[in-house]
This record gives structure tokens, sequence and C-alpha cells, in this order.
């Protein structure tokens, strides 16, 4: 698995907080958390299968990656436009894999 910390908005959008995105390609899900995986801590880890994932761009030049899940939407923030591109980038790759079946959990 993969995975950074980036920001990620509350469904409406308003507020954003710092959590560890990582995204297992295999299933194409991708899971955040307060803290990194296998650190101290039992932070709670919500997971989202992807179906798919667009770009909005804001007024002030920068950028928010969206992953459509089947009830939600959730909406990340990268530090930089480089990270935004591997990130935006690689999620487009794994959904572009669409010759495995694959069965959300």
């Amino acid at each position: 698995m993969v995975g950074a910390y980036l920001l990620k908005y509350n469904r409406r959008r308003t507020k954003c907080e710092r959590r560890f995105v990582n995204v297992n390609p295999y299933s194409r899900t991708i899971s955040w958390s307060k803290s990194e995986p296998g650190n101290a801590g039992n932070d709670e880890v919500t997971t989202v299968y992807m179906q798919t994932v667009f770009v909005e761009d804001l007024t002030d030049g920068r950028s928010r990656i969206v992953v459509s899940a089947a009830n939600r939407e959730v909406v990340f923030q990268c530090s930089s436009a480089l990270e935004h591109a591997i990130w935006e980038r690689g999620l487009t790759l794994i959904l572009q894999n669409q010759s495995k079946t694959v069965v959300p959990y």
C-alpha cells in the first residue's frame, strides 16, 4: 500500500483535517486515519471503494482530488503541486485497470 499525509475535507467541504491516506491498488480502496498504520494508537480507519476520481479546480489556483464512492464523495488536497500530480495520476491508473474483477469489502 502507498500512503501520505493529505488534507481531507468533511462532507460539506467547510473544514479540513490532516489525515494519513493510503491506497490499496488491488482492491481499489482508499483508507484514511489520524496516524500512519503501525504507529502506536488505536485510530479509527475509514475505507471506501473508489468508483471515479476527478479534480476540482479552486479559484486560488489550487486543486482538490475528489474520489467518488458508492454513497459519498471524499475530497483530499495535497500540500504541493507535485504531490497532487502524483496522487491524481496514481488513482487514475488504478481505476483504468478494469481487466480484473474486484469485489469491494
